[in-house]
């Protein structure tokens, strides 16, 4: 996904999709996410999945604004303030709980088959259908 559209004035997001920001947080996911990889093989995430998930961080705009009742919409959302860091963050978090939920449901199914490990038989009996129908007669009446 290339950069969003209208946002190359926005000095936050220019520093956001920077190279040097992209491959810092590179970094960071390859460090919270060592010993993750069953094999013990480092994970490395693309610049591009990275860029991908601060783009629709970035379009959430659920950044709060900071100040009172009267001044909170009058101020220029353009500043850096904290939102750098938060939204570092917010990528950082979003990107290794996936990356760990995914090899914890490999993991879990990995033992999952349609086949007994012993005389290679179906684990489960095909469908049953219930053929005997009910008799009338044998249903109480309720009035």
């Amino acid at each position: 996904m290339a950069p969003l559209l209208g946002y190359s004035s926005n000095a936050l997001y220019q520093h956001l999709i920077s190279d040097k920001n992209i491959y810092y947080l590179q970094k960071l996911i390859t460090q919270h996410l060592d010993g993750v990889h069953p094999l013990q093989i480092p994970i490395v995430v693309k610049k591009q999945a990275i860029i991908d998930v601060m783009n629709s961080i970035f379009e959430l705009k659920s950044r709060e604004r900071i100040g009172d009742i009267h001044s909170r919409y009058h101020q220029n959302t353009e500043k850096l303030r904290c939102d750098y860091d938060l939204m570092n963050e917010e990528t950082l978090h979003n990107i290794v709980k996936n990356i760990k939920a995914d090899f914890a449901q490999q993991a879990t199914y990995r033992s999952f088959s349609v086949w007994t490990s012993e005389e290679n038989k179906e684990r489960f009996n095909s469908v049953k259908l219930n053929h005997n129908k009910i008799k009338a007669g044998s249903i109480p009446q309720r009035f």
